[in-house]
């Protein structure tokens, strides 16, 4: 699905978990993953919308994407590191990464893909 918002995107992870039943400590991660990849996008690209899909129950499943250049995400998440050392966008991703089973970042076709497991 299209979007334009944060608040779009946070009713449509309340619609997900509602329609699926997702217990409401999964929710929680899955929206704090999407909170976290659309505040992103909005503050480090030009990107005004984005596609979000969201599917599974036990293990669920996000896919966000939206146009931009290549990205070259913050490598460094180790939870030993202070945080005023930590590059910039770093700590968002991390909680992503921390929360998340799986996390993979791609560019295809002028877009950048994010695939997460919660």
């Amino acid at each position: 699905m299209t979007l334009r918002s944060l608040a779009e995107a946070d009713r449509f992870v309340d619609a997900f978990c509602t329609e699926r039943a997702v217990g409401d400590a999964r929710c929680y991660k899955v929206r704090l993953v999407v909170e976290e990849l659309v505040s992103n996008l909005f503050k480090y690209t030009e990107a005004r919308e984005f596609d979000l899909d969201i599917g599974g129950n036990e293990s669920v499943e996000i896919t966000l994407s939206y146009a931009s250049e290549r990205l070259e995400l913050p490598t460094d998440f180790s939870p030993d590191r202070p945080l005023e050392k930590r590059e910039e966008g770093g700590v968002g991703l991390y909680l992503v990464r921390t929360v998340s089973r799986n996390f993979r970042y791609e560019y295809r076709d002028g877009r950048s893909v994010y695939r997460v497991t919660v």
